[in-house]
């Protein structure tokens, strides 16, 4: 009532109350976004956004985030503590993949200021240029982030130094290798593999970038632009733990290579593998 007295009076409308608080802010952002949208068509890229929310907004009940809004094709999130922000953010790179997507995504931890619904202040914009920085399907982080999750078992690399626009001074980030997964017997830590994909013959081959082995394509004709290829070479790989990929292109159902056995049992493993 007393806002509505102020207006009436002065003509103009009150300023949102505004309050400073310590936050973890989170910023995802769909890699190549427009040529997905170019490729898929506006009516299938709209349903594929809506899948992509859905997942994301799952991750933040699951990890106590606050949505404080969209921004087309990306998120901007707060949580209370920077580890339960790490931990939402590999969640929704690792998931987003099975919808044949990758996302990059920052993380920072600072004060925040409290407008309405909505927040600003320089730890904002920190998060927002640090996710502009971060390759796709990569979860990067500022040095206040790895300092404050010391002892959790989240571990980091550092990526070099970094200007961000707009912010002073010069910024070392960190990228998150590995995360605490929950399991039966507690958390354990789960490294995070990156898989180089090429192609040869006209298949996708995946090579463990650490020479640790490769896989090759195992369904019927094999076809670059296949949709949902992705989402099947991923599901293979995470059999043997949790997988990075990169490469332009990816499709196929992958397995290791074998030698010397029958195309019955080569159809009994395709199926068992896919």
């Amino acid at each position: 009532m007393l806002a509505e007295i102020e207006t009436f009076l002065t003509g103009s409308r009150p300023a949102a109350p505004t309050s400073r608080v310590l936050a973890t802010v989170l910023f995802t952002d769909i890699a190549d976004s427009t040529g997905q949208a170019t490729r898929l068509g506006d009516e299938r890229w709209r349903a594929l956004l809506a899948r992509h929310r859905q997942l994301v907004r799952e991750g933040l009940d699951r990890h106590d985030g606050r949505e404080i809004r969209t921004t087309g094709d990306g998120f901007v999130v707060t949580f209370d503590g920077p580890g339960r922000a790490v931990r939402c953010a590999v969640e929704v790179v690792d998931g987003v993949r099975d919808l044949g997507l990758e996302v990059r995504a920052g993380v920072h931890t600072g004060e925040i200021e409290r407008l309405g619904d909505d927040i600003s202040g320089i730890a904002v914009h920190i998060a927002a240029r640090v996710t502009s920085a971060a390759p796709p399907s990569r979860v990067w982080t500022t040095g206040t982030v790895r300092d404050l999750v010391i002892g959790s078992g989240i571990e980091f690399a550092a990526r070099g130094e970094h200007d961000l626009k707009g912010v002073p001074g010069t910024w070392t980030l960190h990228e998150v290798t590995a995360n605490p997964v929950a399991g039966a017997g507690g958390c354990a830590s789960r490294p995070l593999r990156r898989i180089l994909v090429s192609w040869k013959s006209g298949c996708p081959v995946a090579r463990d970038a650490r020479g640790a082995g490769s896989w090759r394509w195992t369904g019927r004709s094999p076809n670059r632009e296949a949709a949902g290829g992705r989402r099947l070479l991923c599901s293979a790989l995470a059999r043997s733990g949790r997988a990075e990929l990169s490469g332009r292109r990816r499709a196929g159902c992958l397995r290791r290579p074998t030698s010397g056995s029958s195309s019955r049992s080569r159809r009994r493993r395709r199926r068992s593998d896919c």
